[in-house]
């Protein structure tokens, strides 16, 4: 009995040694292939980090990539516009926007007196028609009106474009502007009044006849000349 139990007690080291061993040995394993691994990392990490002053393309090997989170420094700043954004919002420095345009505005004149907007052109007023004003156009209104024809002359060398003349009528002390109508016989100037000539522009305007103690007509022939007005009572003429 007491071989038999030496035995067995001899057999139970030989395993627990065998046991201890293989433990070790698997440790010992492990360690090396994690200081394996640090040193590879470690390498690595060298050669992706780039060298002072060099530049890198970024998606290549070593170039910085952009952070999935925000850096919680930089919340509370606002975000910075683009350069197109920027252009798109910004005037450039030297585009400054333009100035209103001064015009000069002559002295009323009588309806029987001529006016003269620029030098070597005269305007003058050669008939006021009492017509009933029809209205043809949405917005106009039928009744009592002025029929006003108005003469430019030009004795100039030059011709005149008269595509932007602009005739209005005001009433009474307030001057409030008389409705514009085609009807009946409104006819524009031409577009152009050559050197020398002379051209008529007929306009009607609905004035009732209790309206025309203070009557102001108001041409203006150009952007750049005078806007000359006549004024009185309107007493049809000619």
């Amino acid at each position: 009995m007491s071989g038999n139990h030496r035995d067995v007690t001899a057999r139970r080291h030989v395993l627990l040694v065998a046991a201890v061993t293989l433990v070790v040995a698997a440790l010992a394993v492990a360690w090396s292939w994690r200081g394996t691994q640090a040193d590879t990392d470690a390498s690595e990490a060298v050669q992706l980090r780039p060298a002072p002053g060099a530049s890198v393309t970024p998606g290549e090997p070593g170039a910085p990539q952009a952070s999935a989170s925000p850096d919680p420094d930089d919340a509370d700043e606002p975000a910075q516009p683009t350069q197109t954004e920027a252009s798109a919002t910004t005037p450039p420095a030297d585009l400054d926007p333009l100035p209103p345009q001064e015009r000069t505005v002559a002295e009323p004149v009588a309806f029987d007196e001529p006016a003269t907007p620029a030098a070597g052109v005269a305007a003058k007023i050669t008939a006021i028609e009492d017509v009933q004003g029809e209205a043809t156009l949405p917005g106009e209104v039928a009744g009592p009106g002025l029929r006003v024809t108005v003469t430019l002359s030009n004795d100039t060398r030059e011709t005149l474009d008269l595509r932007g003349v602009v005739c209005n009528v005001y009433l009474g002390k307030a001057l409030d502007p008389a409705l514009a109508l085609l009807e009946p016989g409104g006819a524009p100037f031409p577009e152009e009044l050559a050197a020398g000539a002379e051209a008529e522009g007929i306009f009607v305007f609905r004035v009732p006849k209790d309206a025309r103690d203070r009557v102001r007509l108001e041409l203006d022939v150009s952007p750049t000349s005078t806007i000359v007005l006549f004024e009185g009572r309107a007493v049809a003429r000619g």
